[in-house]
């Protein structure tokens, strides 16, 4: 496992990558969520910087804001395990949150699509 880092770091050695890997190794990227793309494409500028070759993107939750579709129009595959509209509905239908909160969401999801 490595850890690309998108700041220059002050301490250590200076690498932007943590961990062992060689040039021309294979990377997937794993995230936590996607909104629209910029902090996956500057890991994969990191990563690539340093001769690694990335294909895919796996994030955990996409925000359905556009990000998987930039990523793949720049020849990414990239897959979420959940959309975040799922997760408002299972909110939702087990009073984790209320109606308002879900349609606010829903709204402002719409709104910066």
């Amino acid at each position: 496992m490595i850890s690309p880092s998108l700041e220059q770091k002050s301490h250590g050695i200076g690498a932007r990558i943590d961990g062992v890997y060689s040039k021309g190794n294979t990377a997937l990227l794993i995230d936590d969520l996607i909104t629209r793309a910029e902090s996956k494409l500057e890991a994969i500028r990191v990563l690539e910087s340093a001769e690694l070759t990335v294909r895919n993107v796996t994030v955990l939750v996409d925000r359905e804001q556009g990000g998987i579709q930039e990523l793949r129009n720049r020849g990414y595959d990239c897959r979420a395990a959940l959309p975040l509209s799922e997760l408002l509905e299972t909110y939702k239908s087990t009073a984790r949150i209320t109606n308002d909160d879900y349609l606010r969401t829903k709204h402002y999801l719409e709104v910066n699509a």
